[in-house]
């Protein structure tokens, strides 16, 4: 966020876009989500912080990559954010490289950690863990 804070900041933001009177990039997200809310209540326009919050969507679909490692506590702070939705599909999970017949085994077995980060902070969420061809059933 300090980064965020340096470009918009200071006495002429870039993009007129100022986000100094917020403590955290969370912070931020709660703000411009409860805006969104507010303003467009019951509306399913493309607002990018409402597409991630879980005001009306009980289904998230989460970057699961292992890159993910990189940012600080990313799924408990992305759940937390999202209201622990009852549902995540992850993506960018797969061996999407190879051909649709290779065994996506390997590639289950890097996703494991997710899930169980998932299940740590969200027990009650349920992780579907999508398979190619295979329609995905909410019930």
């Amino acid at each position: 966020m300090k980064y965020c804070v340096a470009f918009h900041g200071g006495p002429t933001p870039a993009a007129q876009f100022d986000l100094k009177s917020y403590t955290s990039l969370e912070a931020w997200v709660r703000a411009v989500r409860a805006e969104q809310i507010t303003k467009f209540a019951r509306d399913p326009g493309p607002v990018l912080v409402r597409r991630l919050s879980n005001a009306d969507y009980d289904v998230a679909l989460i970057g699961a990559m292992p890159e993910r490692n990189n940012i600080e506590n990313y799924t408990p702070r992305l759940m937390k954010v999202l209201g622990n939705p009852p549902v995540v599909i992850p993506t960018h999970w797969d061996r999407f490289n190879v051909p649709y017949s290779y065994s996506q085994e390997p590639a289950v077995r890097r996703l494991q950690p997710f899930i169980d980060e998932v299940k740590a902070v969200s027990p009650r969420t349920r992780v579907i863990v999508a398979e190619y061809f295979k329609p995905i059933v909410l019930e």
